[in-house]
């Protein structure tokens, strides 16, 4: 009797075991990230992470929800075990994993009781986030522009202007401190939950025609408290580091264009636009000289005062005159340099007294010009596995449903193409399925032009929506190709 007694515990207990893995669900709710630009439903994804999944950020993907609950997400975990389980929200976007609390570790976790029968756990707000409104104290270091003579204490005005102000249209007056080179603002009603992009600006009259911190903007997270405070110095410029005075004389070639057709010296102009300038697309004194002797090379120079020592990014930009026609799509005239992936050229100054730098529109050396009559043609291939992979891409790629195309990234390029853009798409070149998860395209270029092809990948949706390959100015990743060449402007395989 003792042993049917002994049997029957040892299955009530199993059974108990069994019975007591409940299925719980989890909700959270994102709409003050979604309204604050932090998170976007359309290329983000929610998931939860805990100890009932080991702490994965790929495990438990949660579903968005629909209509008036467009902002909940849910998802359910089974077989966990009663107790008290630890579990933190995450989304995952363009930068990797977005932990609550900003921290991937066990600290400030959530926390829930599970009983023996399965639970609906209350909805929070991501981060518990509320969207409450706060103030928020800029504050910005302008010692080194008032040492260098740019920012006169009395006479130059300095402000704050971003999102948060319309940008260009409202910037707000900063006041300087009483002791010190610090000016300061505080802006009220910013939501928590919400990134703001910002810049600081220093002028003797008004905002607009004043000097703006250069490339990249700042930004800004509003956390949930009442009263917050950002600090920098202006341009980031640390006011200890060693300055200087002197002469960058900046050399540019335009030739590959002027003999591709697209830019005409007797009418179009080229400028220089940098962090020294304020990014200036239509100061006239930034405009280049010609050459008298050479009608394709421009120069002009830029003096430093009491100039921080370092890499000074910029630009060259191409200013059609009267455009009429074809010329007129090409609206963007800032160059995408080759031999810096699209992104800003970087000179470096360290005091010097004259010192020269030299290179080509959008770095198209004169050998890669294609004449007339080459007819080149140049195949592009592309493995699109990782675009349909969930865990790598935020929105995949659907091949039944979407459509790829080949973008072209150089406006110069574009404009020697006569390409309109789409709403800011070029279907110049569609990409055809070859086989497994490969695409192809074949350009004819058109000529004259110049063998460089600076772009990415980009995919449309059955929607109508658009996906491209990430870009952007910390981490510039256009593709950039080259077609054979065993002599200047001559290809030994074509195509």
């Amino acid at each position: 009797m003792k042993k049917v007694l002994l049997l029957i515990t040892v299955f009530l207990i199993a059974g108990m075991t069994a019975w007591s893995q409940v299925k719980v669900t989890f909700t959270v709710d994102m709409q003050f990230y979604w309204k604050g630009g932090t998170f976007s439903p359309l290329t983000d994804t929610v998931r939860v992470a805990g100890d009932m999944n080991g702490w994965s950020t790929t495990a438990t993907t949660l579903v968005k929800g629909t209509g008036a609950d467009s902002a909940l997400y849910s998802g359910q975990v089974s077989d966990i075990a009663a107790g008290d389980i630890h579990y933190k929200f995450i989304f995952i976007n363009s930068k990797g994993v977005q932990w609550e609390d900003d921290q991937a570790t066990t600290s400030h976790n959530r926390e829930a009781t599970i009983a023996t029968t399965d639970v609906v756990l209350p909805t929070v707000l991501f981060n518990n986030i509320t969207g409450k409104l706060n103030h928020v104290k800029f504050q910005v270091d302008m010692s080194v522009p008032i040492k260098a003579g740019k920012v006169i204490i009395g006479t130059t005005n300095v402000y704050v202007a971003g999102d948060m102000t319309d940008w260009g249209n409202r910037a707000d007056l900063m006041t300087k401190g009483a002791s010190d080179s610090i000016y300061t603002f505080i802006e009220d009603s910013m939501a928590s939950g919400s990134t703001r992009n910002f810049k600081f600006i220093y002028s003797a009259s008004t905002p607009g025609a004043g000097s703006w911190e250069g490339d990249p903007n700042r930004t800004y997270f509003v956390p949930e408290k009442d009263s917050t405070a950002f600090f920098d110095y202006w341009d980031r410029q640390n006011p200890n580091v060693q300055t200087g005075t002197g002469k960058i004389n900046f050399n540019l070639d335009m030739s590959v264009m002027i003999k591709s057709g697209i830019y005409n010296p007797a009418k179009d102009s080229v400028l220089i636009s940098g962090g020294f300038n304020g990014w200036t697309t239509n100061d006239p004194t930034q405009i280049l000289t010609q050459n008298p002797i050479n009608d394709s090379s421009f120069f002009i120079s830029h003096t430093f005062t009491t100039e921080p020592f370092g890499t000074k990014p910029f630009k060259y930009v191409v200013l059609k005159r009267n455009a009429v026609g074809i010329d007129t799509i090409w609206k963007d005239g800032y160059e995408r340099p080759l031999n810096w992936g699209g992104g800003n050229r970087l000179t470096l100054f360290q005091g010097e007294g004259s010192r020269d730098t030299s290179d080509y529109y959008d770095g198209v050396h004169p050998d890669w010009f294609i004449p007339a009559g080459t007819n080149l043609k140049v195949k592009f291939t592309v493995d699109m596995t990782p675009a349909m992979d969930i865990l790598k891409q935020a929105i995949p790629f659907d091949p039944a449903k979407d459509t790829l195309w080949w973008l072209s990234e150089e406006p110069a390029f574009a404009r020697s193409q006569g390409w309109y853009r789409d709403n800011g798409h070029i279907k110049a070149l569609k990409m055809v399925h070859v086989s497994g998860n490969l695409y192809s395209g074949t350009l004819s270029v058109k000529d004259p032009g110049f063998n460089a092809f600076e772009y990415r990948y980009e995919w449309q949706k059955s929607d109508s929506t658009w996906v491209t390959e990430p870009a952007g100015f910390d981490a510039f990743a256009y593709r950039v190709r080259y077609a054979g060449q065993d002599v200047a402007s001559h290809f030994p395989k074509n195509p």
